[in-house]
């Protein structure tokens, strides 16, 4: 949070675009189309959001760690969203 209030002490916060990864992943041709737009720029058609890293194994987070680490980053989490204005429900 505190990098985010220096670069909301010299820009508005309008000239900002916050996107999270969850959201390009679920639907990569929209995500981009909104960050295009927020830029400005001409939009990117025919592009291949094909995954390129199926089939790798991740192995999973401990749910006693995962909790452990929800509870301790919940309020940097909840200033996160705060500040961005993003939906962060990462419990």
């Amino acid at each position: 949070d505190q990098h985010l209030d220096r670069w909301f002490s010299h820009f508005d916060k309008s000239r900002f675009l916050f996107v999270k990864a969850e959201d390009f992943f679920a639907r990569p041709g929209e995500t981009l189309d909104t960050v295009t737009t927020f830029l400005r720029v001409n939009p990117l058609r025919g592009a291949d959001f094909t995954p390129l890293n199926v089939g790798r194994q991740r192995s999973g987070v401990p749910d006693d760690l995962c909790k452990r680490l929800n509870k301790q980053f919940k309020p940097h989490n909840r200033r996160l969203a705060d500040m961005t204005g993003l939906d962060i429900d990462w419990d």
